[in-house]
């Protein structure tokens, strides 16, 4: 596997802790609901699989 740039380990972006999760879950509630257009959702799904790795 190719090392993420600058660094030795990935980012996780996936919280695997059943507890933690249900917490955040509950507190994205109060949250506005966003709309955006599907070239800004493109961005916020390669975001979050890491293809701007090297910008964070």
């Amino acid at each position: 596997m190719i090392k993420p740039y600058q660094s030795d380990q990935l980012q996780p972006r996936y919280v695997d802790d059943e507890a933690k999760r249900a917490r955040l879950q509950v507190e994205i509630r109060k949250y506005a609901a966003l709309t955006i257009s599907s070239g800004a959702a493109a961005n916020a799904v390669m975001l979050g699989a890491g293809y701007f790795t090297p910008l964070t």
